[in-house]
């Protein structure tokens, strides 16, 4: 964490979905007013939109619609302001979720269905016409119909329409996106949301795993295939990126998951969404959990928050300082950086109000920054966790361990069972942790070098089995 290169500590995420039923955008936009107001607020990094999750670009471009709302380049617009005042951009690029390239392409669009196409490959099967990749009448539709008129209305349900990552158009289309929008702007950063893949049945996904022999309706298979694809679909990225601007980083969101340890050389830092008075999706647990868990990855890492008291988008909310200052305070003693995220109004007009607060936050930061550089964290405890890859580090029995390590003043880290968790003092296994032989075996050892170990309940078990591998230390089973 020591050697990471310099980054701004005080950023801002400025959002900005607008559905097509927002007829006018950014009248009142003024480019030096809101550079000058970020400037105020003591924000040295912005994230401004480049696509958004209506599939809809701010920018003029070969390949997807602008806004019909907007009438100029409000993204360029925004960079060269942000430049000029030499404060970090991150431009927001939406990948996998976008109604408008739907609409054009519902053939790329994850098949949810898997009766329908279990079905359909069985009818082609016993009919003599077995084309896995085919996608005949009797074929499972994707998640949109080809007829969208209708749904086009249906905004609300923004989440359903996501696109295979097994599908090599859609991912060249997206690839040819990005290319064009590191060429052409002078960004610091790509930051990237929604790279998700799921379980998926469409004619891509079922030709590429029966070509490798394996079942696509093996809840196991899809599960590797989509990490795979994910992997995938990242490494392309950062090498369309890399390619093009080399000095623009590529961050992508919310990455601190199982498995991090693959995904980490795909990215050059992430922020991880962590909203603590939003206890429905978030929660102060949930923040101290993910903080603690993707810190010990190597990669830089941002807390995001939002200015907003409830949830995303809410333009009637603003937390009290004393909120804020808590969580960006948060941040910073767990070793990553502060990200606050705000709603840029249609009129594209930010509100003084929201400034005048994040300023107040920003500028104590701002105070304590040459503490905070190559700061590291000194941990005495590892908590070991494990689940399945792309599956996040929270749930409560994780939650439980966090909060009682927390209120006990232990300093801690939350790593994976393959972590070189040996450096640490102390190790600690929930009762919810399969122990294999083969960290059984690391257990034992540590502990014969002086190591210390607080096992649960089924965590003093080998994995499988009823039989304790703390036998040697006068340990049994009881039940």
């Amino acid at each position: 964490m020591a050697a990471f290169p310099p980054l701004p500590w005080r950023k801002a995420d400025i959002e900005y979905h607008n559905s097509r039923h927002v007829a006018r955008l950014a009248e009142r936009f003024d480019a030096e007013a809101f550079a000058e107001q970020l400037v105020k607020a003591r924000v040295n990094g912005a994230t401004v939109f480049a696509k958004d999750m209506y599939g809809y670009f701010y920018y003029p471009n070969a390949h997807g619609p602008v806004h019909p709302g907007l009438s100029f380049d409000l993204f360029g617009a925004q960079v060269a302001a942000l430049r000029k005042r030499k404060i970090h951009v991150l431009a927001y690029y939406m990948t996998t979720c976008n109604p408008v390239l739907a609409n054009r392409h519902p053939e790329w669009l994850i098949v949810r269905d898997r009766a329908a196409a279990q079905a359909s490959e069985h009818e082609r099967a016993f009919t003599g016409d077995y084309q896995p990749a085919g996608a005949g009448a009797g074929a499972p539709q994707p998640a949109a119909q080809r007829d969208t008129a209708q749904d086009e209305d249906k905004e609300y349900e923004i989440w359903k329409w996501k696109f295979c990552l097994a599908n090599e158009a859609y991912v060249q289309w997206d690839l040819a996106c990005i290319r064009e929008l590191v060429s052409r702007y002078e960004i610091d950063a790509l930051w990237l949301d929604q790279a998700h893949a799921r379980a998926c049945f469409c004619p891509d996904c079922l030709r590429h795993l029966r070509e490798q022999g394996l079942d696509p309706f093996d809840n196991g298979v899809q599960h590797r295939h989509k990490v795979a694809i994910k992997n995938a679909f990242l490494k392309r990225i950062q090498q369309v990126v890399k390619e093009t601007r080399p000095a623009c980083l590529v961050c992508p969101q919310c990455e601190a998951s199982f498995g991090m340890t693959e995904r980490a050389p795909l990215m050059d830092y992430s922020d991880i969404e962590v909203l603590p008075t939003d206890d429905v999706h978030y929660g102060y647990d949930y923040c101290a959990t993910m903080l603690r868990f993707q810190r010990g990855h190597g990669v830089p890492t941002y807390g995001l928050t939002t200015r907003f008291k409830g949830y995303w988008a809410d333009f009637g909310g603003l937390k009290l300082p004393a909120q804020l200052q808590l969580e960006a305070a948060t941040f910073v003693a767990n070793g990553a950086r502060c990200n606050i995220g705000d709603q840029l109004h249609p009129n594209g007009r930010l509100d003084p109000a929201v400034y005048h607060v994040i300023g107040k936050v920003y500028r104590h930061i701002e105070k304590i920054e040459p503490y905070l550089e190559q700061a590291v964290p000194v941990t005495e405890a590892a908590l070991v966790i494990t689940g399945p890859t792309l599956g996040r580090p929270r749930g409560a029995v994780n939650y439980g361990w966090v909060k009682l390590l927390v209120e006990s003043r232990m300093q801690f880290d939350v790593v994976e069972p393959d972590t070189p968790w040996e450096r640490y003092g102390l190790i600690l296994l929930p009762e919810d942790l399969p122990v294999e032989k083969a960290m059984a075996t690391r257990l034992q050892a540590f502990i014969a070098g002086g190591g210390a170990v607080i096992a649960a309940h089924n965590a003093g078990l080998v994995a499988g089995t009823e039989r304790s591998w703390l036998a040697r230390y006068g340990l049994r089973y009881a039940g």
